[in-house]
């Protein structure tokens, strides 16, 4: 025989609800994660304008920058980086899910590199979103736990 608590339907009612409406901030972080991840790739300076710039991203060869222009966003020449950006989940040892963010841009490995090249500064592309991912999950995590 088995006994316990009655289980009651209103109580499941509300209890589901209130766990369907965590879930629902909880993507609702992860996508604003991704959005945010998004507008550090879409910068606006255009090719011409960094031309007249000297190319600011470039190193000098004393690997001082050439000139000066926040490092962030990354500026959107062909929509290229920005489309070829993959998100995908992933689980770790532990058991417990994470994102990956990868991109297929046979460039990407130049313009995020986080030393930078030998021709140009480091963009700090991981750094800031490592940032976010933090960020994003401090957000999850307090949806999920409920009021």
């Amino acid at each position: 025989m088995i006994t316990g608590r009655a289980i009651h339907t209103s109580n499941t009612a509300a209890f589901l609800k209130g766990l369907t409406e965590r879930i629902e901030k909880g993507l609702d972080a992860a996508a604003l994660e991704t959005t945010e991840i998004t507008k550090l790739l879409s910068g606006t300076v255009t090719t011409a304008e960094l031309r007249r710039m000297n190319h600011p991203f470039g190193r000098l060869p004393s690997a001082r920058p050439r000139g000066y222009l926040p490092t962030l966003p990354i500026n959107e020449q062909s929509g290229t980086l920005l489309a070829s950006m993959r998100v995908n989940r992933v689980r770790l040892a532990d058991g417990s899910w994470s994102r990956e963010i990868g991109f297929t841009a046979p460039y990407a490995k130049y313009v995020l590199n986080p030393d930078g090249t030998k021709r140009m500064i480091p963009r700090g592309f991981w750094e800031a979103a490592q940032a976010l991912g933090w960020r994003a999950n401090a957000s999850m995590i307090a949806a999920m736990r409920g009021p």
